[in-house]
C-alpha cells in the first residue's frame, strides 16, 4: 500500500507542478499583453486620436483613426509606429517565403512557406518606407500565420481606401482650383 501511496503522491505533486509553471507563463503573457494595450492606449491618448478601427493579433496591436487619418501600430516590444496617412502613397503586403519547420520529421523535412509577413507603406516624398511586421517565423506562434495573412489582406484593403478616397478627394479640389484660375485669367 506504501508503494501505490508513493507513486500516487509523486504524480500528484508533477501534475500541481506542471499546471503551476502553465499558470505563471500565462500570467506572464498576460502582463504582457497588458503592457502593450496601456502602451498603445497611451500614445492614442497622448496624440489626441479617436480609434475606429483595432485588431490585436499575437503580440501586435494595429488602430486607425479615420477621422484624422492616422495609423498606430504596437509591437511586441512596445514600441509604436505612428503614421499620418497624408504622407502615405501606398500600402502593400510584403511576404518573405522560406523554409519552414512545422511538423519537421527526419522523414517529412522543411517545407517551403511564408516566413514572414508585413504591411510596407511608401510614403509620397520617397522617404524610407515603413514596415510593419505583422508575422515572424522566429518569433510567432506558427498557429496564426494564415491569421496574419487575412489580417494583413484586410489592413492593406482598409490602408488602400483611405488613401484612394483621399487622392480623389485632392484630385477634384486640384481640378476645381485650376477651373477657378481659368476663369480668373
Amino acid at each position: 500500500m506504501t508503494g501505490i501511496f508513493a507513486v500516487t503522491f509523486i504524480a500528484a505533486v508533477i501534475i500541481s507542478t506542471s499546471l503551476f509553471v502553465i499558470l505563471i507563463g500565462h500570467l506572464r503573457k498576460h502582463r504582457k499583453t497588458e503592457n502593450r494595450q496601456s502602451v498603445f492606449k497611451g500614445m492614442s491618448e497622448e496624440f489626441g486620436f479617436s480609434i475606429s478601427k483595432q485588431d490585436v493579433f499575437g503580440d501586435r496591436i494595429i488602430g486607425l483613426d479615420e477621422a484624422n487619418r492616422n495609423l498606430l501600430f504596437v509591437a511586441k516590444d512596445g514600441d509604436g509606429h505612428i503614421v499620418d496617412l497624408d504622407d502615405v502613397k501606398s500600402a502593400t503586403i510584403k511576404k518573405e517565403y522560406g523554409l519552414v519547420f512545422d511538423g519537421y520529421t527526419r522523414r517529412k523535412g522543411a517545407k517551403t512557406g511564408v516566413k514572414q509577413i508585413d504591411i510596407e507603406l511608401i510614403y509620397k516624398n520617397r522617404a524610407v518606407p515603413i514596415v510593419l511586421s505583422l508575422y515572424d517565423d522566429y518569433n510567432s506562434d506558427k498557429l496564426i500565420r494564415e491569421e496574419a495573412i487575412e489580417l494583413a489582406g484586410k489592413w492593406e484593403k482598409l490602408i488602400s481606401g483611405i488613401l484612394a478616397k483621399h487622392n480623389e478627394a485632392t484630385n477634384k479640389y486640384q481640378q476645381s482650383l485650376s477651373k477657378t484660375s481659368v476663369k480668373a485669367a
